[in-house]
């Protein structure tokens, strides 16, 4: 569903005290990495909504120590479930190990099932529940600055439902079109969004920090109407175009595996970080994430160069 509304136009001392004493102890391990027995596993990547067919993407892992090049992998069994009533539906590979069926697409509401095999790789399942339909408002809009940034603060709704438990993600994309040497070119860019919102996870980033998403859990009100405010980034206002907002319903696989994601990004090389950021995996005896979501869309248009 699309709703148009149209504008006008981020311990040094004790580091360095244990550095030292190591090298006045002069004690030498020699740390032994055992790679050989990491054998290579299927890594299956698959996030479905009712919008689109139902596609996995198949590839390989490899060991530190092991020989050969990563790569996609053409002739393996992906087996998709309907969990409700065992539909059974495999799906054939069609290009650059991306496995998919025309017409066959997920339903909302229904739990699918994931089993890929492969010769010489110890085969790979997973499951997900596809949420149900979001309901989604935009309210109203502003423009203004955070932090020196020139942001479009705006007002949502968003409609819970009963007895479910529920994780959002709102994402935003920029798009207009520009010229070049005569010739429309279409620009798409990914807005940065910030939120203060008390529901919201996005502190454990930070405060005051822009992200790709907001990432909003309905803890805090579960079965209820929810208004929020959300910042997105305003640049090329004046190029006219869309900023179109993403509501998203996700799986709870698919919110941990986006969550940590951004960490990683965000804090993996960060020697100060005080633990490792592992990105969540939800593919048992394999690698990657199978997920799901449902959406609604919010367009937002503005005017070229300032003019209705």
């Amino acid at each position: 569903m699309t709703r148009v509304v149209v504008f006008s136009g981020r311990f040094m001392a004790l580091m360095v005290f244990l550095s030292c004493l190591f090298l006045y102890l002069g004690c030498e391990d020699e740390l032994k990495i055992d790679a050989e027995k990491r054998s290579s596993k299927l890594v299956v990547n698959s996030v479905v909504n009712p919008e689109a067919i139902f596609e996995v993407h198949i590839s390989q892992s490899l060991g530190l120590t092991q020989p050969g090049d990563l790569k996609y992998l053409e002739n393996a069994v992906v087996k998709v479930t309907n969990r409700k009533d065992q539909t059974k539906t495999v799906l054939p590979h069609n290009y650059q190990g991306f496995y998919f069926l025309d017409g066959f697409k997920p339903d909302a509401g229904s739990s699918y099932s994931i089993e890929v095999s492969h010769p010489g790789y110890v085969s790979a399942t997973s499951s997900t529940q596809v949420p149900n339909p979001v309901t989604a408002e935009f309210i109203d809009s502003l423009r203004t600055f955070r932090h020196t940034v020139k942001v479009l603060d705006i007002d949502l709704k968003i409609v819970d439902p009963n007895e479910e438990q529920n994780y959002y993600i709102i994402e935003a994309l920029r798009n207009f079109t520009v010229e070049q040497e005569g010739q429309p070119i279409e620009q798409y860019y990914i807005a940065m969004l910030l939120t203060q919102d008390p529901a919201s996870e996005n502190d454990d980033f930070g405060s005051n920090v822009f992200l790709n998403r907001i990432y909003l859990p309905d803890q805090k009100f579960s079965g209820k109407t929810y208004q929020l405010k959300i910042s997105s980034e305003l640049f090329f206002e004046d190029q006219g175009g869309t900023l179109e907002i993403l509501v998203k319903s996700v799986s709870k696989d698919l919110y941990d595996y986006l969550k940590s994601l951004e960490q990683f990004r965000m804090f993996g090389d960060d020697p100060n970080f005080s633990s490792p950021i592992q990105v969540r995996n939800n593919i048992v005896d394999g690698l990657g994430v199978f997920g799901s979501f449902t959406q609604e869309r919010i367009v937002l248009s503005f005017a070229k160069n300032g003019n209705d």
